[in-house]
């Protein structure tokens, strides 16, 4: 006598629902710690659709917290002017422009770019008066 619910109900009532109260939890995670550190990455798949996912990773209470902040899908060029906008979007809905130190990514050009434009990851006074670094992976050597 069960009556599971539609797809189309699921989809457009229950995720967003699910979506949202987990955003929530994230932001109050988030809004509790002093520090935050952020990995980038972007690839693609099988079907050459690119996508990007940036995460978040802090402590508190002495125990190490991670969650996903984003995960989009990135049609069209991956310039560095549309890392910049992805990467300062989530910063804004999560207000945590003040509050991340280190953003780690790889070491392509385009990944350099964008946080070239961050204006958040940038400081008149030099990297001593900066406490907000930018972290690239190394190289391989060969």
């Amino acid at each position: 006598k069960f009556n599971p619910p539609s797809r189309t109900y699921i989809a457009l009532k229950m995720l967003p629902k699910l979506v949202a109260t987990k955003t929530e939890s994230v932001k109050a995670l988030l809004n509790s710690a002093q520090y935050v550190s952020c990995t980038l990455d972007m690839w693609s798949d099988r079907n050459c659709r690119a996508y990007a996912a940036i995460t978040a990773h802090t402590f508190l209470a002495f125990q190490a917290k991670s969650c996903l902040l984003a995960f989009r899908e990135m049609p069209g060029s991956h310039t560095g002017t549309k890392i910049a906008e992805l990467v300062e979007s989530v910063l804004n809905e999560y207000n945590m422009q003040s509050k991340v130190e280190f953003f780690v990514t790889d070491n392509a050009s385009n990944m350099k770019k964008a946080f070239t434009l961050l204006s958040s990851f940038h400081s008149d006074e030099g990297n001593d008066g900066d406490r907000r670094i930018l972290a690239h992976d190394s190289e391989p050597t060969t």
